[in-house]
């Protein structure tokens, strides 16, 4: 009777320390501004800060990126990559289920729930990445996965999706590439990589994403409420029994584009997580109870209109750099290590990391002078006239280097500093309204080769108006044809090749923020402040 007692007594505190967990876990909400709202919520297509940040967190793939880029078990908890790096198998864990809402009644049928198998597999996996190569899809990133066997032919309709070189075995999913690339698995986290169940896919006639009954989520959250241009809402789902299941029972977004609403609301505590506009930092209420997590994504320096009446002269550009004196700038704010940010990731790591810092070419000025008297033959000048815009901020610096340039090049230069707003400066450049600016690169995705393509010939972001069959090359064969350690050493090149082209000379790092309250203590941003992770519990690291 005593044993029975005593066995009834563990039993029932085992089940109110059960239920206090549970209760004070649902307790914990995120309200959470969004810029606008999702147009779609089709992994394989979504492109918008928006679209990326919900599938982010509703979705799952094989593998998914860690608070400092690591690789972490996904649908997978298991892989093998080959010795020579062209294999990968990823063992699909049990137990991984699609979350069941009502309403798919009207997508599959009355019976839904006894025909349709909710358990996620291999082949899911498989078909996601098989409708990101489709070429009717026209998943924007889709080019990224070309080191997959056969995907270049496929998505180019070339050739039978049948051939790519992505088999099920069991369950396991099988990807075999044609050139080992060590940043492969990490695009596996992308939204466009996430599994896709082919039933359902095709059952909903078109409409995959577009409303909430032709979605399938299988991450540690679904959507459960879309009211468009107003709140979208994510439950936590109770069919996740991965490793990342949340503390937080739901989280409402809410489309706000004012940021000076944004703190506002933040500080009342009406948003207890949220991006922060730098400008706006110093704004946000600085308690205890307030945390940061900041990433280095930007990276900012003299920045070359190639378009200009003068600076379309390679030689003068080259000049120019060679010239360049940053020695008498503050070291400690001349922080950049390369054109690339500290945010690119390479693999699971980071890629400055993995390439190191790209050393700046000495102040040369005998062939800083050879080079601009060539120029300024070439451009049947005998002198030119360049201004520099800048922040007040940035003023003193900007006069230093004026001043080097003139040391070297004499009467045959006159070059001028304005100052303007930050915005101003911005919109300039990207009107193309410059010679010379301080400039800003920001890295939205944690793609390394994404970034450098923004200076290719033709690409839309490229500000600086640079065109080089040389650098064009160099990503091309980093994208296309180079594997290993060879698409390293050619992105290093690349970024060599943009300062002493004289198109980007990389001076600071910037970052961009994100603010929450203690409560949340599971998110971090991915690839940058807008691309948050509220899934993975704080490890024992972390806490200390």
């Amino acid at each position: 009777m005593i044993k029975r007692f005593i066995c009834i007594f563990i039993s029932i505190t085992f089940l109110i320390c059960t239920f206090s967990a549970c209760s004070k876990e649902e307790e914990i909400n995120v309200i959470y501004p969004i810029s606008a709202d999702p147009e779609c919520l089709d992994p394989q297509i979504a492109e918008t800060a928006e679209a990326i940040l919900i599938t982010r967190n509703c979705m799952e793939g094989v593998v998914r990126l860690g608070k400092h880029g690591e690789i972490l078990p996904g649908v997978a908890d298991k892989w093998k990559i080959s010795s020579d790096g062209k294999t990968y198998t990823f063992h699909i864990r049990e137990g991984a289920k699609w979350q069941k809402l009502n309403s798919h009644e009207d997508v599959l049928g009355k019976d839904f729930e006894k025909t349709f198998n909710y358990s996620v597999t291999a082949a899911d996996c498989a078909f996601g990445i098989i409708r990101a190569l489709r070429p009717e899809t026209a998943a924007k990133n889709a080019y990224l996965l070309y080191c997959i066997k056969n995907a270049a032919k496929v998505h180019a309709g070339l050739m039978s999706e049948n051939e790519l070189g992505i088999h099920v075995s069991g369950d396991n999913l099988v990807i075999e590439l044609e050139r080992s690339n060590p940043d492969f698995i990490r695009l596996l986290t992308y939204p466009m990589c996430m599994p896709c169940n082919r039933e359902f896919f095709e059952a909903t006639g078109a409409k995959y994403g577009l409303e909430i009954k032709y979605t399938l989520c299988n991450g540690p959250f679904y959507v459960g409420n879309w009211a468009e241009k107003s709140t979208l809402t994510l439950y936590r789902s109770d069919s996740y029994v991965g490793k990342n299941r949340s503390a937080i029972s739901a989280m409402y977004f809410n489309v706000n584009t004012d940021d000076e609403q944004i703190v506002k609301k933040f500080n009342q505590e009406d948003y207890n997580a949220s991006p922060v506009n730098p400008q706006y930092l110093s704004k946000i209420d600085g308690s205890s109870h307030v945390k940061f997590a900041k990433q280095q994504n930007i990276v900012g320096g003299l920045v070359f209109n190639c378009t200009d009446l003068y600076l379309a002269n390679e030689n003068i550009r080259r000049a120019l750099i060679a010239g360049l004196d940053i020695k008498s700038l503050d070291e400690e704010r001349i922080s950049a290590q390369g054109v690339i940010p500290e945010s690119c990731r390479w693999g699971g790591d980071s890629y400055r990391k993995t390439a190191g810092t790209i050393e700046k070419p000495a102040v040369d000025a005998i062939t800083a002078d050879l080079l601009f008297e060539a120029g300024l033959e070439e451009l049947e000048r005998s002198n030119i006239d360049l201004k520099v815009l800048c922040t007040e901020e940035q003023r003193e610096d900007v006069i230093r280097l004026i001043q080097s340039w003139q040391k070297i090049f004499g009467f045959s230069i006159t070059v001028t500093s304005e100052v303007v707003g930050k915005d101003e400066m911005a919109q300039a450049v990207l009107d193309g309204e410059y010679q010379i600016a301080i400039g800003y690169f920001d890295a939205t995705d944690g793609c390394t080769l994404q970034f450098l393509e923004k200076f290719t010939t033709d690409n839309e972001d490229n500000i600086c108006s640079y065109s080089s069959e040389d650098y064009d090359a160099i990503i091309s064969k980093c994208l296309y044809v180079f594997e290993g350690e060879q698409i390293i050493e050619g992105m290093k090149s690349a970024e060599r090749l943009l300062i002493t082209d004289g198109v980007f000379y990389p001076l600071y790092t910037d970052e961009t923020c994100f603010a929450y309250r203690d409560e949340i203590k599971c998110a971090y941003p991915v690839s940058n402040v807008s691309d948050i992770d509220f899934t993975a519990r704080v490890s024992e690291n972390d806490k200390k």
